[in-house]
């Protein structure tokens, strides 16, 4: 009988250890399947981030791309006004020239035909002033900045023209231009031409 007994509680003792082992078999597994859920969960939100970053950056580059595209219609658009607005102006600068050109020819025409001596000295006033305008005019469009103009330049060229216009064969008259170099807005160079060729005309 106590053999038995013992046999039996051997018995006892290792279906109790296979029952630990088999228990902690199960947890290991099921702490395995566990880890391998999460970090498949961990993996497929990854994926969908990855998925919706890369959705996202697709858009912005489509996006991106029509308005780069957008940009440079509006690029060709503008510079296709600028260069019309430059023939225009271009056309406009060489009309405003010829037009004093026809205006100092007429008046020269009718001096000619003039013999008081006060009614031509006024023809040529008159002439000098025009022709005072249109060296301005000269030099505001010969130059890439077009809203400056260097006036001692054209102090140098207006009193050049002028004493070249009044002089007599036999007189001997040199101007000497003594100015700093002056830049001057348009706004101000055409009222600054007429009194310095009313001056250097009196």
């Amino acid at each position: 009988y106590k053999g038995k007994a013992q046999r039996y509680v051997v018995m006892l003792k290792q279906q109790e250890e296979a029952t630990v082992l088999a228990k902690i078999e199960t947890e290991k597994t099921t702490s395995q399947r566990n880890f391998i859920l999460l970090l498949l969960a961990i993996l497929t939100m990854l994926f969908i981030i990855i998925m919706y970053l890369t959705i996202m950056l697709r858009r912005k580059n489509i996006l991106l791309s029509e308005s780069s595209m957008q940009i440079a219609i509006i690029n060709r658009q503008l510079q296709s006004e600028l260069n019309q607005k430059n023939i225009l102006f271009a056309e406009l600068n060489h009309r405003v020239k010829n037009n004093l050109a026809v205006l100092s020819g007429l008046i020269n025409l009718q001096k000619e035909k003039v013999t008081d001596k006060s009614a031509r000295e006024g023809l040529q006033d008159t002439q000098n002033r025009i022709h005072s305008i249109a060296m301005i005019h000269k030099n505001l469009y010969s130059i890439n900045n077009s809203e400056n103009i260097h006036f001692e330049k054209y102090l140098q060229e207006i009193s050049a023209s002028l004493i070249s216009t009044y002089k007599k064969p036999t007189d001997k008259i040199n101007c000497a231009v003594n100015c700093d170099k002056m830049v001057v807005t348009v706004n101000k160079a055409v009222p600054l031409a007429l009194i310095i060729n009313e001056l250097l005309s009196n």
